[in-house]
């Protein structure tokens, strides 16, 4: 039978001049660790918490949620480095410079940041500067394919624009009408 992990124990441990709160306790994986969190209780109260609660969801087996705060950039290199083995250089090349241009137009900085309205206003942005609908869908499903993998390889728990819609591109949605070819 196994113990229950618990919260572990908060301690103040004085060092000269300052007091340290020091947490002992448990990680993931059963082993002990003790680690200085603050100078202040109610910080390392608040750390603790934290702390023992990434612990707990990673026991779970639910790290992944955890993931929703990765950098964007940090994220985007994951992805392309794993892109960069499956595809040629030249979709390597459009997808980064769509995540590039997204990524510098959007405000957030963090997976948990993104918002879909943010991107919508982006896509709406891009076509009122004069790109076709599909240019502005290549765009979107450059992003949307990165949160896709991120989620399939378990390093976030939902794509945060899952629910965005492509914009229609049918014969009358396009910028320039296709024709065939005459015989001249």
């Amino acid at each position: 039978m196994n113990r229950a992990l618990g919260p572990g124990k908060l301690t103040r441990i004085q060092r000269g001049a300052a007091a340290q709160w020091v947490l002992d306790y448990c990680d993931g994986r059963g082993r002990r660790r003790r680690r200085a969190l603050s100078t202040d209780k109610r910080a390392a109260e608040r750390l603790r918490s934290e702390l023992i609660h990434r612990r707990d969801l990673e026991a779970a087996g639910l790290g992944q949620v955890e993931g929703q705060s990765m950098p964007l950039a940090e994220l985007r290199d994951c992805y392309l480095a794993d892109l960069s083995v499956r595809v040629g250089a030249k979709q390597l090349r459009s997808v980064t410079d769509s995540l590039a241009r997204l990524l510098a137009w959007l405000p957030a900085q963090r997976v948990r940041d993104v918002r879909a309205v943010d991107v919508l206003r982006f896509r709406a942005e891009r076509v009122r500067s004069g790109c076709a609908n599909r240019t502005a869908n290549v765009d979107l499903a450059a992003l949307m394919a990165m949160f896709r993998w991120a989620v399939q390889v378990n390093l976030i728990a939902e794509s945060p624009v899952r629910s965005i819609r492509r914009l229609p591109t049918t014969e009358a949605h396009q910028r320039h009408q296709r024709r065939a070819l005459s015989d001249a």
